[in-house]
């Protein structure tokens, strides 16, 4: 998984890469995930987002919430992402749907926020995103 652990007093702080922006954002879903979910990976299902790009950390933020809202009402658990960056993201998620005698729930997230949020370029695309717990 392309992402690290920072320090923070209250909430999960990561900084997730990837060698283009497409992948940085496929990475951050999955990268939740496994912050979230321990299971056996299989793909029983495969779901089609549209999310507005207002700018990329909005789009960054709304794309991670929609993921949590999916989880939570249907335990839909994404393993494989594929995001196109252009006026709107494209998503093709491929996943599971959460099972309690099967998997596991490690980490209760609320929220992707806006809290040190920063998406930049260096040698890859890289992103600081707090999770509220």
């Amino acid at each position: 998984m392309d992402y690290i652990f920072l320090n923070h007093t209250a909430d999960i702080y990561i900084c997730v890469s990837g060698e283009t922006k497409e992948r940085l954002f496929a990475n951050a879903v999955l990268s939740m995930y496994d912050i979230m979910v321990e299971g056996k990976r299989r793909i029983e299902d495969i779901r089609k987002l549209k999310v507005d790009c207002i700018n990329e950390e909005d789009a960054l933020v709304d794309m991670l919430n929609e993921f949590l809202y999916l989880f939570y009402t249907c335990g839909f658990v994404c393993v494989e992402c594929r995001v196109k960056v252009d006026e709107k993201l494209d998503i093709e998620a491929s996943g599971y749907y959460f099972d309690k005698d099967k998997d596991r729930l490690k980490m209760e997230i609320k929220a992707a926020t806006y809290e040190y949020l920063r998406i930049k370029k260096d040698d890859k695309w890289r992103a600081n995103i707090v999770f509220d717990v």
